[in-house]
């Protein structure tokens, strides 16, 4: 109590790794003095151990609470790495679709987009993420660079923006301008890559719903898409049921579509 008062406390970080790594420090949920934090160790493993000897099932219960195991932890560090990423518009990952996206990734699954789904005034949409190879080459096509900053110039805009959805002329010059150009070496090497993940992608998908109990509503399926893949609602049923359905219930399934994500996003935490 006078070490905390003085401000004599010893900070965490100048305590030695292994203490810092024991389960008895972890415990602890206050600083530790500076001139006597050995024997404060020392005395708190004490009564720790009387616990764990005499009530072996509240020290257990204690521990599961209050220290997370590695798995948690590794799992807590990709979600804040999730939580870093932004599209082009600066806009994070959806809240909808994150657990999936970091399930995917703590798989060794690379997302590269995502929606989380919208059901918001007329903007409706399913939810869906992107997945393929990471470290994808910046070209695909040789002279690329070249054709992208000549498509740019002649619409006025930046290189980077030749895909924004207002471009569809620049977009159209550049499949026309890069239909029978050949790939680069390295982007041929990294599009093998994208088979064995799309391989894996789907084998996710087919053990989840070998688990699942119940028939869904709405059934999540591996999609086509160049390059890599894509985890969506099958397109034949998402264009019957914008042809077929109202608004109302258009949304209703949009919303049974987020659940059976968020139910596969806990099905990819247990795979982990």
């Amino acid at each position: 109590m006078e070490a905390y008062v003085n401000n004599q406390n010893i900070h965490d970080n100048e305590l030695p790794i292994e203490v810092k790594k024991s389960t008895i420090f972890k415990l602890i949920g206050h600083r530790l003095s500076r001139d006597n934090w050995n024997t404060e160790l020392e005395e708190f493993k004490r009564h720790t151990d009387i616990v764990k000897s005499v009530f072996p099932n509240l020290y257990n219960r204690i521990i599961n609470e209050h220290i997370p195991n590695e798995q948690d932890i590794a799992w807590n560090e990709i979600r804040r790495q999730v939580d870093t990423i932004t599209d082009r518009l600066g806009m994070p990952v959806d809240e909808e679709i994150k657990e999936v996206v970091v399930g995917l990734r703590a798989n060794g699954i690379n997302t590269v987009s995502s929606c989380g789904g919208h059901t918001d005034g007329d903007r409706l949409a399913f939810p869906w993420v992107c997945c393929a190879a990471s470290d994808q080459p910046e070209f695909r096509f040789k002279d690329e660079e070249n054709i992208k900053n000549a498509i740019a110039q002649k619409y006025s805009i930046l290189a980077t923006d030749i895909f924004n959805v207002e471009n569809d002329s620049a977009q159209k010059d550049y499949y026309e301008m890069t239909r029978n150009a050949p790939e680069t070496d390295e982007y041929i090497e990294w599009d093998k890559r994208n088979l064995p993940l799309k391989n894996k992608v789907g084998q996710y998908i087919k053990e989840y719903y070998a688990q699942r109990v119940g028939g869904p509503v709405v059934r999540i399926a591996l999609g086509d898409i160049y390059p890599g893949c894509l985890i969506n609602i099958p397109d034949e049923d998402e264009r019957k049921w914008r042809e077929t359905l109202s608004q109302d219930e258009l949304k209703s399934k949009i919303r049974e579509a987020q659940k059976e994500m968020e139910r596969f996003g806990d099905f990819l935490k247990l795979s982990f």
